[in-house]
């Protein structure tokens, strides 16, 4: 037997034993717990043994051991859990708070270190192990790739069939897990025979508590439908952009990631853009949305539901259920022709399937009785299960449950469970209940089996909101500010941005809005972008300020502002900035100021108000000579760069970017200096100093690489492809083009996708590759109709026009030429009209077309000397020898 010595940190082990992969057992299983912990799918089966085995890509035995080390340890828990397809109950294993910590801690190390990846759509390329589940296809999550890391390499060609994901996906915090339904056979049926025929939406309504949600979860359940699921559950405070945040999430699961790609750009949200791209997504995705509680929706967010679901489901393969406890029109309100939908109210439970419902739940009662407390709750199952732990034949009991029998049958322990929960927005894991309320795992199962809690397929329990009411009715202002702070107090030390959120909301209801004030200062830049910023901006707009410190004030008015500006209320956004200007300079926080007036800056830019941007920008650059700030130094430099350029004052943007580089530099911000170099290295090429501007792309590049940020090594490959276009080396520039475009695909950035597959039909064009160029162009044209940017539009159709005349169609490529050049004139830059001019006009004059290239050469030569681009001029030049000097007319006046 050989001998055996500590590891690091761990358990003895063989001495002369090699480890096979770059993680260890125990980190992979730590990071698979992390990762489904806090994942709206249904996941439970992959928390047993053999679940943990298949997901790591180990051996059962291999599992076992390193479990009962980690429980040794305290950092797993074994406990008995329902599993789908499995009779019984079996053990799974969660995350105890010493495991998370440690969870925590390796994922954090998985956001800094980078591997080698290679992939069937791209070459090697060093990418951070927590961005390269986006580049799965199909998708592939963390532990996997954490389990296929070998020798710090990482090959997605070759993956083990248990890698991927098996079935359609069921997604969704909200869906309930359905244990047995009772006498709703008929109800099954009426949705079988929905699903099967042409209608596309189906409205279940019915009284509160009668099992509308258990219903579509049971059927979703046991018929398994041959389509993604998409659950989102409604409440009063839910908006649009948490609708979208999961859709994202969802669709991104499946691979398509556009959606969570836009959202996570923090840009204004376009929602008619939106609309586009899902209409992509969807079109060949077999897909079931159910969206529950429709009756709580804001008017904001049926504004947005109402013209999204009606217009896209009709257009996809997709279905919308809608369990609402009123017959609403809304589905249908403005619905297209032939969008048919159809009604299922549900009653009672008969009275055999209301007996057996109170005989699976143990009462021992005659049958007189039996049907007495039948016909008092009339086949209610909600009131028939609170009932059956009663322990009373009473008839009269039903008409006062909610009064106080329901506190009758319950303990101290299990009030203070269900008064946490009731607090609760989302459903909530039991740890979080136990944390919050004070009390036993045994008294979170007893509540449930009650069904006073209600366990969802993702493992979460939620209250239903017929005793959400009551619970509440029963407490106090003070009691309920209490529970919201003790819920707070559990979920800001929770590692998922979504349960920080949540904990900032339950902050706020606590009363407590300067500590979340200050947690938002300090901790609260992951909840500020998109998504969060717009969630926590609904709750700020209705506080008042007032009565606030100045300090909190002050954040708020600036988070405020950055909701309203992600949601393209530009007016409102900087209306807020100015205000919290003004406080932060009356309350002496200097530090504030330049950020905020860099803020306002962008938005004058945005709308086209170039002096007041540059007057701020100066403003703030003035403030900050007072303070070392060195990374928003290089914020506003470039910001001033970006004015600049607009402006047409290349050579002042290009000292601003320098600048920029030298702050980057010396506070080693890899980011920033990466968005820097790529800024100048453009900026030199269009001014004509081509190899200066390669060298600066290219290290751009180098520096993407070395922080293995996915985005900004795509961004980087074609900012380097059209240096290198501009030089003339095509192979090259395509083969940059090619490896942005796979990286910006696979991310989910149709922005970058669009770009590349517009830079690569160039580069194809003037390869004379005109059957690949004809591919490319009509991608570039798709992914730009969606975004619907009017300048490039018009690029593409001067593309288009140079297609046209390689296949020998003169006429159709004037036509195109002429329709281009009038959008770019209005929309575009004058540094791309004059480049499109110059091409035209050196095509215009190999055809023979003399007079019409004259006229596009006089054009071109005003705006290239307007931009001081001496290479174009040059260029211009040479066309205009060529072509010659105007015909003299020898006709006499």
């Amino acid at each position: 037997m050989p001998r055996t010595y500590p590891g690091p940190g761990g358990p003895l082990i063989a001495r002369r034993y090699r480890r096979k992969r770059y993680y260890s057992t125990a980190q992979r299983i730590l990071v698979h717990l992390a990762t489904a912990e806090g994942s709206p799918r249904d996941e439970t089966g992959n928390l047993t043994q053999e679940g943990i085995a298949a997901t790591t890509l180990s051996a059962r035995p291999t599992i076992t051991k390193w479990l009962r080390v980690l429980e040794r340890r305290g950092w797993v828990v074994r406990e008995r859990a329902r599993v789908p397809s499995c009779p019984l109950p079996r053990y799974v294993y969660r995350l105890q708070p010493a495991g998370r910590r440690e969870a925590a801690r390796i994922r954090e190390r998985l956001a800094s270190e980078t591997v080698e990846v290679v992939a069937p759509a791209f070459g090697p390329v060093l990418l951070r192990v927590a961005d390269i589940p986006a580049l799965g296809s199909p998708p592939v999550d963390l532990t996997t790739v954490v389990s296929l890391v070998r020798e710090g390499r990482v090959d997605l060609a070759h993956r083990p069939p248990g890698a991927e994901r098996a079935g359609p996906l069921v997604w969704g915090e909200s869906l309930r897990r359905v244990d047995r339904l009772y006498g709703r056979e008929a109800e099954l049926a009426v949705i079988d025979d929905w699903y099967a025929s042409s209608s596309r939406v189906l409205l279940v309504t019915g009284l509160p508590g009668i099992g509308k949600s258990a219903v579509v979860a049971g059927w979703i359940q046991e018929r398994r439908p041959p389509a993604h699921v998409f659950g989102f559950q409604v409440r009063r405070s839910s908006t649009p952009a948490a609708f979208l945040a999961e859709l994202g999430d969802f669709l991104a699961a499946l691979g398509r990631r556009s959606l969570a790609g836009y959202l996570s750009q923090g840009e204004p949200v376009d929602r008619a853009l939106v609309g586009r791209l899902l209409s992509r997504d969807l079109a060949r995705l077999r897909c079931l949305i159910v969206v529950e509680s429709a009756e709580q929706a804001s008017r904001d967010l049926l504004r947005f539901l109402r013209p999204l679901l009606v217009d896209l489901i009709p257009a996809t393969r997709g279905k919308l259920v809608v369990v609402s406890r009123r017959a609403t029109a809304w589905p249908a309100s403005s619905s297209p022709e032939g969008l048919e939908a159809r009604v299922l109210r549900l009653e009672g439970l008969g009275p055999k399937a209301s007996i057996a419902l109170l005989r699976s739940k143990g009462l021992g009662a005659d049958e007189g009785t039996l049907d007495a407390l039948v016909a008092s709750t009339r086949g209610h199952p909600l009131l028939l299960h609170v009932v059956a732990q009663t322990g009373s034949a009473k008839a009269f009991v039903a008409r006062r449950l909610f009064d106080t029998e329901l506190w009758r049958i319950i303990g101290r322990q299990e009030r203070r469970a269900l008064e946490a929960a009731s607090v609760l927005r989302r459903p909530a894991p039991a740890r979080v209940l136990q944390a919050a309320s004070g009390v036993r795992s045994v008294v979170i199962a007893g509540l449930a089996a009650k069904n006073l809690l209600e366990q969802t397929r993702a493992g979460g329990y939620v209250v239903h909101d017929l005793v959400r009411d009551v619970v509440i009715g029963r407490m106090t202002e003070r009691e309920i500010q209490e529970r919201h702070e003790r819920v707070a107090r559990v979920l800001l030390r929770e590692g998922d941005v979504r349960d920080r959120w949540e904990g900032v909301y339950h902050l706020l209801a606590a009363g407590r809005s300067g500590e979340t004030a200050a947690f938002l200062a300090s901790e609260g830049a992951p909840l500020l972008d998109s998504v969060a910023a717009g969630e926590i901006g609904s709750l700020i707009r209705g506080m008042s300020l007032d009565g606030l410190d100045p300090a909190s004030a002050c954040t708020f008015s600036e988070i405020l502002g950055d909701s309203l500006r992600i949601q393209g209320h530009l007016e409102p956004a900087r209306f807020q900035y100015s205000h919290a200007m003004r406080r932060a300079e009356t309350q002496g926080d200097r530090a504030r100021v330049p950020r905020l007036l860099r803020k306002i800056a962008s938005i004058e830019r945005w709308q086209n108000r170039y002096p007041r941007a540059l007057g701020h920008l100066v403003e703030a650059r003035a403030r900050l000579s007072e303070l070392r700030d060195a990374q928003e130094q290089t914020e506003v430099l470039r910001e001033m760069a970006l004015v600049e350029e607009a402006i047409g004052e290349p050579g002042k943007a290009a000292g601003h970017l320098n600048e920029a580089i030298d702050l980057a530099t010396e506070a080693a911000d890899w980011s920033a200096l990466c968005h820097a170099l790529l800024a100048l290295g453009n900026l030199e090429v269009q001014r004509g100093h081509r190899t200066p501007g390669l060298e600066l792309c290219l290290e751009g590049l180098r520096i993407a690489e070395r922080s293995g940020n996915g985005t900004q090594i795509a961004r980087a490959h074609i900012v380097v492809g059209t240096a290198l276009a501009e030089i003339g080396r095509l192979p090259e520039s395509l083969e940059h083009y090619q490896q942005g475009h796979a990286l910006s695909s696979r991310l989910g950035n149709l922005r970058l996708t669009a770009y590349a597959a517009l830079n690569r039909t160039a580069s194809l064009l003037n390869m004379e590759r005109f059957e690949e160029a004809g591919q490319s162009l009509r991608e570039a044209q798709a992914s730009f109709g969606i975004l619907e940017e009017k300048d490039t539009l018009g690029l593409l159709k001067t593309y288009e026009g140079q297609l046209e005349m390689g296949r020998g169609r003169w006429t159709r490529a004037i036509r195109a030429w002429e329709e281009g050049l009038v959008a770019l004139r209005e929309f575009g830059k004058p540094s791309d009209v004059a480049f499109v001019l110059k091409e035209v006009a050196g095509f215009c004059a190999n055809h023979g077309d003399r007079e019409r290239a004259r006229m596009l050469i006089h054009e071109a030569k005003e705006l290239a000397g307007a931009f001081g681009n001496m290479a174009l001029i040059s260029e211009v030049d040479a066309i205009a020898d060529q072509v010659g000097p105007p015909l003299v007319s020898n006709r006499a006046d």
